[in-house]
């Protein structure tokens, strides 16, 4: 396998000062990018007999663990659903498929899924299990990771995406509500029945023609009790069923090997190393030492800066570069707090934007604008400074600098805060925190920047399903 130079465009966010107007700025310097001698840039070819293959991948938003239910980016839905499995997966047309569940069978009305799980699925050897060897995956393990989803201490937005199983906002409540054990008395999710080692039923409030969809998102991974740390935090030591088993974090980057014992196909390789966490000029410097194959969900003003016009590379990349428009797009949103009371100011805003202000070219894919419903008791209505939370994906970046470049021309104030969940004073922010509800969705194709020899990398389907034949 040839090995890579990828180089990234740097951007800076930077905040401007003033008495008057606060905007948001992301500034690139292409010749930085462009000004690399390309004709001199080395490849190094293994031999055809090595026996150790090594692939080693870039992410641009960071894996800050290896926990489904903590998830914030597509990077780390990646990264989870190459350790983990889902009940149900996707097949090559991107319908739902068996996985850990080998079968079902759904009621006349779709509020019931009764699923029978595969019996010869085991967890990986980890050091989570006190013999070090992984046990059998059970019904248990189903019942668990979704029970956990409504615990109090990880993030809503995997119960969010459950709600609609019966009893599952009951039990979410009172685990978030009543912080003593011994005063709750909603011991289980009344929809989620397990009849035993090897069948699951799940009943829902109401009809629903895509919970074996929802079944198919990593926030629905599946993994052992075992695996939860001690203290109140995210899994970092993973254990999963799936076809690449951790090995450990070295700095920013995780180590993984493939499952040995992983019943489907696996890719050909020994060592799989996703580095992230990085700024960009560190992610620029790596690339260009050929450090790394390929850069996954490529921002798109670093694609900007490489290809021309028409969306292809420019002729000194072409002989080193491969660029793959996956036609599978990640969905950038802005979420409205719900508690800003700014409904008003929003919607003017709102109604004065555009997608060529947001995202300039149509080639950077499409943008919703969802108007609120107007509150008029809204206690806010004459504040026209907008805040923003905490900003992960650098094309979140790029449409929140739009943003508020243009609120800027409206007579808004607009700035961002280093926290990533919304306090009272927050009116945006880029997750779907509990209260809040989308105002712009940002359909975004998703960008795979490889080395011309790199073969069978794609994302297929969804965001999330990074592909390694």
């Amino acid at each position: 396998m040839k090995r890579i130079s990828i180089f990234i465009l740097l951007l800076t966010f930077v905040v401007s000062c003033g008495p008057s107007l606060e905007t948001t700025t992301v500034s690139s310097d292409p010749a930085e990018l462009l000004s690399i001698d390309t004709s001199r840039v080395e490849t190094e070819t293994d031999a055809a007999t090595d026996d150790f293959v090594h692939l080693k991948l870039g992410e641009i938003s960071k894996i800050h663990s290896l926990d489904p239910l903590f998830a914030e980016s597509n990077s780390e839905h990646r990264v989870h659903n190459l350790v983990y499995e889902q009940l149900v997966g996707t097949n090559q047309l991107g319908n739902p498929s068996p996985e850990l569940a080998h079968r079902w069978d759904v009621n006349n009305d779709s509020t019931q899924f009764t699923l029978q799980l595969r019996t010869d699925i085991y967890f990986h050897d980890s050091p989570v299990f006190s013999s070090g060897t992984g046990r059998r995956f059970t019904a248990q393990d189903v019942r668990f990771a979704f029970e956990r989803m409504a615990m109090n201490e990880v993030p809503d937005w995997a119960a969010q995406l459950f709600s609609d199983i019966r009893g599952f906002n009951a039990f979410h409540k009172e685990q978030t509500l009543i912080k003593d054990p011994a005063k709750r008395v909603i011991g289980s999710i009344e929809g989620l029945k397990v009849r035993n080692d090897s069948t699951v039923i799940f009943i829902l409030n109401k009809s629903s023609d895509d919970f074996l969809e929802r079944l198919a998102h990593p926030y629905a991974s599946i993994y052992p009790r075992e695996s939860i740390p001690a203290k109140v935090g995210p899994i970092q030591q993973a254990a999963g069923t799936g076809r690449f088993k951790f090995i450990q974090k070295n700095d920013n980057t995780h180590l993984f090997t493939t499952n040995k014992n992983y019943r489907g196909v696996t890719p050909r390789l020994n060592r799989l190393d996703i580095v992230s966490g990085l700024d960009e000029r560190e992610l620029y410097q790596r690339f260009a030492r050929k450090d790394l194959d390929a850069l996954i969900e490529v921002s798109f003003p670093t694609v900007q800066t490489i290809t021309d016009s028409s969306g292809t590379l420019l002729p000194q990349f072409i002989p080193i570069y491969k660029l793959q428009n996956s036609e599978v797009e990640a969905v950038h949103a802005v979420y409205y707090n719900e508690s800003a009371g700014q409904e008003a100011q929003v919607n003017n805003l709102l109604d004065s934007l555009s997608a060529t202000e947001m995202i300039g070219q149509p080639r950077w894919g499409d943008v919703e604008f969802l108007p609120l419903e107007s509150n008029s008791a809204a206690g806010n209505q004459d504040n026209r400074s907008l805040v923003s939370s905490r900003i992960q994906h650098h094309n979140e970046w790029v449409l929140f600098n739009n943003l508020a470049n243009a609120a800027a021309g409206y007579g808004f104030t607009f700035t961002v805060t280093p926290s990533l969940a919304p306090a009272t004073y927050t009116t945006f922010t880029t997750l779907p925190f509990v209260n809040t509800t989308p105002v712009i969705r940002w359909h975004a194709p998703v960008f795979v920047l490889s080395h011309a020899s790199v073969e069978g990398l794609n994302i297929q389907h969804f965001p999330w399903e990074l592909n390694l034949t």
